[in-house]
C-alpha cells in the first residue's frame, strides 16, 4: 500500500531480469505499473509445468503465500513482454505459464541466449541498445527483433550454441 501512495508517474514500466522477473510482476500493480518487461523468467518453485526444473529456492526464504501472491499478480498484469529462450526448458516453461495467466502477456523468443536469453546481446556489446529498446515507449518486439539480428553476427557464443545444436541434430538424425 505504501508503494502505491508513493508512486505518481504517467508512465512506468518495469524490467525484471531472472529472479528479478519474479520480483517485478509481484510489485508491478503496487507500483503502478502500465508496462513490463520479463527476460528470463524465474520463479522460486517450478509452477504447475511437466518436468524437472533447475531453479529453486531456499524454503527459508519464501513466504508461505509465494505461489498465491504469484497467480494473482500474473492475473492482474499490466501489458508484459515476455523474452524466453526456447531452447531452456525454465524459460520456455515460465513464458508459457505467464502467457496462460493473462492475455495482457505476448512472448518474443530468443534463442540460444542462455540464462538469460539476452547472454548473447549483451555479450555483443549491446546491452545498452537492449535496456534503451525495452524500456521505450511503444512496440519492443520490432526492434529486438532487428538487435538479435546483429548480435548473433558478433556473438560467439551464439555461433556456438547454434553448432552444438546443429551437430545433435546430426548425430540424431544418423541414428535413426
Amino acid at each position: 500500500m505504501v508503494l502505491r501512495q508513493q508512486t505518481c508517474f504517467a508512465l512506468a514500466k518495469g524490467l525484471g531480469f531472472s529472479m528479478g522477473a519474479f520480483g517485478a510482476l509481484i510489485f508491478a500493480e503496487a507500483l503502478r505499473l502500465k508496462e513490463l518487461v520479463l527476460v528470463s523468467p524465474r520463479f522460486p518453485r517450478p509452477f504447475d509445468w511437466p518436468g524437472q526444473a533447475r531453479i529453486n529456492c531456499s524454503d527459508a526464504l519464501l513466504n508461505q503465500s509465494w505461489r498465491d501472491r504469484l497467480t494473482r499478480a500474473a492475473a492482474v498484469a499490466p501489458q508484459s513482454l515476455v523474452l524466453f529462450d526456447p531452447r531452456h526448458f525454465d524459460d520456455r516453461m515460465a513464458a508459457r505459464w505467464l502467457a496462460r495467466s493473462t492475455a495482457n502477456v505476448s512472448t518474443l523468443a530468443v534463442a540460444f541466449g542462455g540464462h538469460p536469453c539476452t547472454k548473447y546481446i549483451n555479450e555483443s556489446g549491446n546491452f545498452g541498445n537492449l535496456q534503451r529498446i525495452l524500456l521505450g515507449e511503444g512496440d519492443a518486439r520490432p526492434d529486438i527483433v532487428d538487435l538479435k539480428r546483429i548480435a548473433r553476427g558478433q556473438s560467439e557464443a551464439y555461433g556456438s550454441r547454434l553448432a552444438d545444436y546443429l551437430n545433435q541434430r546430426k548425430r540424431r538424425a544418423a541414428a535413426e
